[in-house]
């Protein structure tokens, strides 16, 4: 009971100013198999290997044994169940995952450096017969035959035939795309314009830059060198689907940078995919996506937060993190902590947040993929790490302030509860309670638990630990509560918040704001 004896001050009435500041929690699972030191992790991988339906995750360790771990009702085991080819590892870098055989199971790409081939390995669920989440080594033609210093790969179906080819990016070697044949063995295309490229590639995404309905190319390159965005040149183009043309003027063309990462996502809601690249020892760069028609174009957006912000970047995730709708970033740092930026719903206006595990831990990290490893519709965050530093999962518990709902309307509708502040130690904090009964008297109620239990026709949302009476809206319905967040409650703690409100124009005659979830950082 001390922190609700702790929180008790809360209901004190004061002059505090409460902070604005928007956030999320994430909380390192320190519990977790995947957080075990690794000497060299590159990249690591949502996939569900054994399609159960959840997603499992895959590190590639380099110079080391690949590790997966299976997802088992949330919670991640590492598997152990042999034989695994996928375990041999050697120097991988990075992974593609898709169903290059067509059988209804994913496979998985390792891609080495160091001039060794890359491997592809059968998941041998389904038409192999045996173990799905168990994998063979196999020859795949071109694909794992050819010698590079392959850093990334991804599986997309860029000639529309109905299979995934490859698309491989090799450091100061020719990049490649392959062309399945639809059993999985693949052939490099000698006549493609990816294929005739050279240069210090670190990494490719696919998206559909022009929503054409076919696949167009990123590549990522480091040491100063421009961008490759291959134009996929079938639909609005005109011409042979799976044929690519390369941009050759823009500022996404044109800018050299750094750049060992490059996501594509929609991060201002127009429905087109913007494009971020992830760079070294200088700012990221953000590109608006302003196509048209045949004509693929991109305009640098030079006053978003996370285009200004300089780190050691490696890698950023596209997701929405808070559960709001939008799409957050995460930018993926060596040497300093990893950063956040929540959208505020606006074309490009994000927040980067300021406090809490994620951003105040330094870390040596490499890459992040975000899944919802749960199924609570909140993806949570994988972070694959170097030079002894162990890897990371963090757990998303959500916003902060989460509202939950349950309010009972009074003679004026539902009294509406919302919170500000940071909720970190000896922070101030405000509740805000709007559209109540003019000058009524009011009761805040905070708890521990939900309980969601019927009340006086109402439904009372957290167990009622403390009651706080006597607080008065003023003449519009309004009150604001000011008090200092306690100090000592661990990461994750939550606590439960409501507010009655006496009002005869309610069921027996009580209006109960909705519920509210404050979760401290």
């Amino acid at each position: 009971m001390r922190p609700v004896i702790l929180l008790a001050g809360l209901a004190t009435l004061g002059q505090a100013a409460a902070q604005s500041t928007e956030n999320v929690v994430l909380l390192d699972d320190l519990a977790s198999p995947v957080t075990v030191p690794a000497t060299d992790t590159r990249a690591v991988r949502w996939v569900d290997v054994d399609d159960d339906g959840d997603l499992d995750l895959i590190a590639l360790d380099y110079a080391q044994a690949n590790e997966l771990f299976l997802n088992e009702d949330g919670v991640l085991v590492p598997d152990t169940q042999l034989p695994n080819s996928i375990f041999a590892g050697s120097v991988s870098k990075g992974l593609a995952s898709g169903d290059v055989d067509g059988d209804g199971d994913v496979d998985l790409l390792v891609c080495n450096g160091n001039d060794r081939p890359n491997a592809l390995h059968l998941n041998q669920g389904y038409a192999q017969g045996g173990r799905l989440g168990a994998f063979a080594s196999v020859q795949a033609g071109d694909l794992t035959s050819d010698t590079k210093h392959t850093y990334d790969a991804s599986f997309g179906d860029v000639d529309g035939d109905g299979d995934l080819d490859a698309i491989v990016v090799n450091r100061h070697q020719a990049n490649a795309l392959y062309r399945n044949d639809g059993t999985g063995m693949f052939t490099r295309d000698g006549s493609s314009a990816i294929t005739h490229d050279l240069g210090a590639s670190r990494a490719v995404d696919l998206a559909d830059l022009d929503l054409d309905g076919d696949l167009d190319v990123l590549v990522a390159n480091s040491g100063g060198e421009t961008q490759f965005v291959y134009v996929n040149q079938g639909g609005a183009q005109g011409g042979v689907e799976g044929e690519m043309q390369r941009l050759s003027s823009g500022a996404i063309a044109t800018d050299g940078g750094d750049s060992y990462g490059v996501r594509a996502g929609d991060l201002d809601g127009d429905g087109m995919p913007e494009v971020l690249v992830a760079n070294r020892a200088g700012v990221n760069f953000l590109y608006e996506n302003v196509s048209t028609g045949a004509t693929v174009d991109f305009a640098p957006v030079l006053d978003a937060v996370f285009s200004t912000a300089v780190n050691d970047s490696f890698d950023a995730c596209l997701t929405d993190v808070d559960g709001d709708g939008d799409v957050d970033v995460v930018v993926a740092n060596r040497d300093t902590p990893n950063d956040l930026f929540l959208s505020r719903g606006h074309p490009f206006d994000f927040v980067r947040v300021a406090a809490g595990e994620l951003v105040s831990t330094n870390s040596q990290t490499l890459a992040v993929e975000a899944a919802d490893l749960d199924g609570d519709g909140l993806p949570e965050l994988a972070f694959a790490n170097t030079l002894g530093d162990p890897n990371m999962l963090y757990r998303n518990l959500g916003p902060m302030w989460r509202d939950l709902g349950s309010a009972l309307p009074g003679s004026g509708g539902p009294p509406s509860l919302e919170g500000q502040g940071t909720l970190q130690d000896a922070e101030s904090v405000t509740l805000r309670l709007r559209d109540a009964k003019p000058s009524a008297s009011a009761a805040l109620v905070i708890g521990i638990t939900t309980i969601f239990a019927p009340f006086k026709g109402g439904v009372l949302v957290p167990a009622p630990d403390v009651l706080v009476t006597g607080l008065p809206t003023d003449g519009v319905g309004a009150l604001d509560v000011h008090a200092t967040w306690p100090t000592g409650l661990p990461s994750g703690f939550a606590l439960q918040l409501q507010m009655l409100v006496s009002d005869g124009g309610a069921p027996l005659g009580t209006a109960f704001s909705n519920g509210l979830a404050a979760t401290n950082l």
